[in-house]
């Protein structure tokens, strides 16, 4: 299963190589997460075999107070300037928002590839055994890369249960 979080950036250029060179090349479903404004007509939108979307936020950390402690908060204050406030506040979100809702539809998989709507593929991708998590190298500003990541099924939990780690740091 590919999932693809955020907001659809890109093109259609990036999608067709998505298509071309991950979707076909190791037949996987593909599982679209973004606002439900999205515009029906892109072929992003078309291709995806699942449309996983909420509302509109024009705030984040709303989403934090509405389902966790002021702790993770706090902890994700600590990486301004760093990324992980000005882009995780979301990314984590939309991670949690997949876990609460789909994390069974997700289960029926072996393999998970998660990644954005702006990634272009220039070869097929890799295939994967193993019980394993494969994250590219580059990209990763001395941390983990975020952007693409392959993970087998028995680390899913783990990996999108980021916002409940968050929120069990004492600080």
């Amino acid at each position: 299963l590919v999932i693809l979080a955020g907001l659809p950036r890109g093109g259609e250029l990036s999608w067709k190589s998505l298509e071309n060179n991950v979707i076909n090349h190791l037949n996987a479903d593909l599982a679209i997460c973004t606002e439900n404004t999205i515009d029906e007509s892109l072929y992003i939108y078309k291709i995806a075999d699942y449309l996983w979307l909420f509302e509109e936020r024009h705030d984040w950390l709303e989403y934090y107070k509405e389902h966790y402690s002021n702790n993770s908060i706090e902890i994700l204050k600590k990486g301004k300037g760093a990324g992980l406030w000005e882009s995780g506040v979301i990314h984590f979100a939309l991670k949690d928002f997949i876990c609460k809702n789909y994390l069974e539809i997700i289960k029926e998989y072996k393999y998970i590839i998660y990644s954005r709507f702006d990634q272009f593929y220039t070869n097929i991708h890799p295939a994967f055994t193993g019980e394993n998590i494969w994250i590219p190298k580059g990209e990763d500003y001395f941390g983990i890369n975020d952007r693409h990541v392959v993970l087998s099924c028995s680390f899913i939990e783990d990996y999108l249960n980021i916002c409940k780690f968050l929120d069990s740091i004492e600080i």
